[in-house]
C-alpha cells in the first residue's frame, strides 16, 4: 500500500492518527520542511525521520526539493520512505 501525505505541516499528526494503518503501508511519500519557519510551526525533516524510523521505515529517495528564493536555502521537499522489510530496500544493485 502507498500512503501520500501533503498536509502543510500536519503530517506528524496524521501519522499518529494512522498508527493502525501504518503496518500495512509499504511506501510512504510525505512533504517535509527542513527548518521551522516560525516557532511552533510545521514538523521538520528530523522529526519525520525519527517517527518513521521508529515505525520501521527507511528513507528511500527524494522526490522533490524546493528552496526559498531569498538565499536558496533548502526549505521543503517530498521524501519517499519504504518499510524496512520491503523488497525495494533489498535491491542495492547498481545496474
Amino acid at each position: 500500500m502507498l500512503l501520500k501525505l501533503d498536509l502543510e505541516g500536519h503530517e506528524l499528526a496524521a501519522l499518529e492518527g494512522a498508527s493502525a494503518l501504518l503496518p500495512s503501508v509499504e511506501v510512504l511519500v510525505t512533504e517535509t520542511c527542513f527548518f521551522q519557519a516560525a516557532p511552533g510551526g510545521a514538523s521538520t525533516c528530523s522529526d519525520m525521520l525519527a517517527v518513521l524510523t521508529e515505525n520501521g521505515f527507511a528513507l528511500y529517495d527524494v522526490a522533490a526539493l524546493a528552496s526559498r528564493p531569498r538565499d536558496g536555502r533548502l526549505r521543503m521537499g517530498d521524501l519517499i520512505f519504504v518499510r524496512g522489510d520491503s523488497p525495494l530496500i533489498g535491491d542495492t544493485r547498481w545496474v
